[in-house]
C-alpha cells in the first residue's frame, strides 16, 4: 500500500504524463547526484542554475538547441543526496550534462534517457523503483509540469469526487489536464488587457 506521500507523487507523474503525452512533448529522465561532501540543500538551487544553462545552449557550441525544460522531481536521501528529475524537453548530449553539473555542483555522475509509455505505466515504474525502495526528502515541480494550480483544482474539485466515482472523475481530470491553457495575457506578464 503507498503512502499519502506516494499517492500524490504519482497523482503529479500521471497528470504531468498525460499532458505531456496529449501534447506530443517528450519525456526524459535525468538523475543527478552529489559530490562526495557536497551540500544537500544545494541541489534544488543548483538544479535552477542547470535550467538556465539548458535555456542558454546552443547548437554550434553545445551540441544541442537550447530549451527551459518544465520539470517534476524528488530529492532522495541517498548518499549525499540524489536528484531524480523528469522533464519535458529534448535531447541533451550525456557529456555536456556530465560537465555542466559538474561545474555547477561538484558531481560528475549524471543519467539520461528517454520516457516512453503510457502516462499510468511510467508513473507506476517511477513510484516503484525510486520511491519504494528510499525516502524521498522533497517533491516539487516546475509551473510548466502541468499548469500553475493543477494540485489546488484537484483538491478542490476532484479529490471528494474521486471517492465517489473514480472512472468518471479522472476521465474529467484527463479531458481538464490536457485541454488547459494559460490566458495569453497572464503568459505574457501582465495581468490585465
Amino acid at each position: 500500500m503507498l503512502s499519502g506521500k506516494k499517492k500524490r507523487a504519482f497523482h503529479r507523474l500521471v497528470s504531468g504524463f498525460t499532458r505531456a503525452r496529449f501534447r506530443g512533448d517528450r519525456l526524459r529522465f535525468m538523475t543527478l547526484t552529489s559530490a562526495v561532501g557536497g551540500s544537500f540543500g544545494r541541489l534544488s538551487r543548483d538544479l535552477q542554475v542547470l535550467r538556465k544553462r539548458i535555456s542558454r545552449a546552443r547548437y554550434d557550441r553545445d551540441g544541442f538547441s537550447g530549451f527551459l525544460p518544465q520539470y517534476w522531481k524528488i530529492n532522495t536521501n541517498e548518499g549525499n543526496g540524489v536528484l531524480h528529475v523528469v522533464f519535458k524537453g529534448g535531447f541533451i548530449p550525456q557529456r555536456w550534462l556530465s560537465d555542466a553539473w559538474f561545474a555547477i555542483h561538484g558531481a560528475w555522475i549524471v543519467d539520461i534517457r528517454v520516457l516512453r509509455g503510457s502516462p499510468r505505466k511510467l508513473a507506476n515504474y517511477l513510484v516503484g523503483n525510486y520511491l519504494c525502495k528510499q525516502s524521498f526528502e522533497r517533491m516539487s515541480w516546475s509551473w510548466g509540469w502541468v499548469f500553475r494550480g493543477f494540485c489546488g483544482l484537484w483538491a478542490a474539485r476532484f479529490s471528494s469526487w474521486y471517492k465517489t466515482s473514480p472512472v468518471a472523475c479522472l476521465k474529467a481530470w484527463n479531458k481538464l489536464v490536457c485541454h488547459f491553457s494559460v490566458p495569453v495575457p497572464f503568459v505574457q506578464g501582465r495581468l490585465g488587457g
